[in-house]
């Protein structure tokens, strides 16, 4: 993929993952916040909570936008969903594709997973700001047979949940970093009401749904999730009475 004009944007042929060569270019340098970086295939592409992210060359959007949030580190999941969201409405309007978000961050179609999302956060050194990367993969040009045998019913491709469609992986790219500076720059500027009400509708199992949650104390909690809270957790309702908030990390499962 070649390399718009802006923003600061970083393309390349391969790397081991988008988030790790962006983390190594940032201890080198001094990067704008904004940068993005692409690869057109990664060998060692990474997902949540320590999985693996199926890489192929020339058939996915993988990539990772530097962002340095205003505010408290604690805050910085607000823009963990800002990212999903703007993966999520880049899908739709862009590629017609009616995709939804699973909290917190995954991007599926019909049920099967289209795209995710992975931060991370290294909190701020001698006063300066926090670094947060934001890494995204989307499965764009894949065919079911691009996919392994044990993924193919779990994964899908932009271009099969838009009949063949044929999407400018780089137009995509583009799409999508705007998309992510737009939300960054909401939430900074004090207007994450909006971006959770647009979440919200793209993630309608996060206000309503009956959800079993695993606690910082080890023990499996059924309730209701009510929502999302003012620092980018997913509130729940538990059976017994009480309330607790769930970030990015922490075990929740959904009803089905």
């Amino acid at each position: 993929m070649s390399a718009p004009v802006a923003p600061p944007w970083i393309a390349l042929d391969e790397v081991d993952s988008t988030n790790l060569e962006l983390r190594r270019r940032c201890d080198r340098e001094r990067l704008a916040s904004g940068t993005v970086l692409t690869a057109d295939r990664q060998t060692a592409g990474r997902g949540r909570l320590g999985r693996s992210w199926f890489s192929p060359p020339r058939v996915g959007l993988y990539m990772s936008v530097l962002l340095r949030p205003r505010g408290a580190a604690d805050l910085a999941p607000r823009h963990t969903l800002g990212g999903a969201l703007a993966v999520c409405e880049a899908c739709r309007e862009l590629c017609a594709v009616p995709a939804t978000i699973k909290w917190p961050n995954d991007v599926l179609h019909g049920g099967r997973k289209l795209a995710g999302v992975l931060a991370e956060l290294r909190a701020a050194v001698r006063g300066g700001p926090s670094e947060l990367i934001l890494g995204i993969g989307i499965n764009v040009d894949q065919v079911e047979t691009d996919f392994p045998e044990d993924l193919r019913a779990r994964a899908i491709s932009l271009r099969l949940a838009a009949a063949g469609a044929q999407i400018d992986r780089m137009a995509l790219a583009h799409d999508v970093a705007r998309r992510v500076a737009n939300a960054a720059n909401a939430i900074d500027g004090g207007r994450w009401p909006e971006i959770v009400d647009r979440y919200t509708a793209l993630a309608p199992a996060i206000r309503g749904s009956r959800v079993r949650v695993r606690l910082a104390d080890g023990s499996s909690r059924s309730g209701t999730a009510a929502g999302i809270g003012t620092r980018g957790a997913l509130r729940v309702e538990l059976d017994d009475g009480s309330h607790t908030e769930l970030h990015a990390g922490e075990a929740v499962e959904f009803a089905d």
